[in-house]
């Protein structure tokens, strides 16, 4: 037979150990529970700081991309004025062009009178043109070929000009 003393003293040994176990165990759940927690707080701020530089960031792009579009915008306003001066010059040269032409005319039907021919000589072919005309269909030609030519480097001076100034405002 087993003495009660023995087996009320095994039953402490065991309760001790139970509850060493159980006191142990208790200690490194809590304490498991403290880190997970902290390693979630942690996690949590850096998500923040992470959205809040994402946010940023994004509104940074937003500011950017409405400058670009306004002086972008007022870089093809500019474009448009300077290609209407450039169609004003074009017109008001056209009519230079043409009071030329006019003042010509009239220089070469006074200054440029056919000379008096010989009744006698016989005309093979038509009589050539008086130098008057030939200077008036010179400068003519000229008046309107240099227009051409002006409208051309006008329009194309004043596209350059504003392509430049877009690429400035993007970089």
């Amino acid at each position: 037979m087993i003495p009660y003393r023995l087996l009320g003293a095994v039953g402490v040994l065991v309760a001790v150990a139970a509850s060493v176990v159980l006191w142990g165990d208790a200690r490194e759940r809590t304490g498991y529970m403290a880190g997970a927690a902290e390693v979630q707080a942690r996690w949590n701020a850096a998500q923040r700081v992470q959205e809040q530089a994402a946010l940023d960031d994004a509104q940074a792009a937003r500011v950017e991309e409405r400058r670009r579009s306004a002086e972008q915008e007022g870089i093809a306003h500019a474009a448009e004025l300077a290609a209407s001066a450039a169609r004003a010059d074009a017109s008001h040269a056209a009519a230079a062009a043409g009071s030329l032409r006019i003042r010509a005319t009239a220089t070469a039907a006074t200054a440029c009178r056919p000379a008096a021919s010989d009744p006698g000589a016989a005309s093979a072919s038509a009589p050539a043109s008086s130098p008057g005309d030939v200077l008036v269909d010179v400068l003519s030609r000229l008046a309107v070929v240099s227009g051409q030519l002006a409208a051309v480097a006008d329009e194309r001076g004043a596209a350059g000009l504003a392509c430049e100034r877009s690429y400035d405002a993007l970089r």
